[in-house]
């Protein structure tokens, strides 16, 4: 399995491809693809708090990085 995003615990292929498409800018007038992106994460999303909390870390700093992209 691909460690594209390695401070994600969830690797897999369509949800990497989202995340890639959102921190590439790739579709840039797509708004949905961010909801799109969270619910699928949200769906595999195991219910330790532990886990969870690195979940949303993660997702905040892949936005972050986004948004901070020149």
């Amino acid at each position: 399995m691909c460690q594209c995003f390695p401070s994600f615990h969830i690797q897999d292929p369509a949800i990497n491809s989202l995340r890639r498409k959102i921190r590439q800018g790739l579709e840039a007038d797509n708004p949905s693809l961010i909801a799109l992106w969270l619910s699928m994460e949200e769906v595999q999303l195991d219910y330790r708090q532990e886990l969870r909390w690195s979940l949303y870390i993660a997702q905040f700093k892949l936005l972050l990085d986004t948004f901070a992209d020149d």
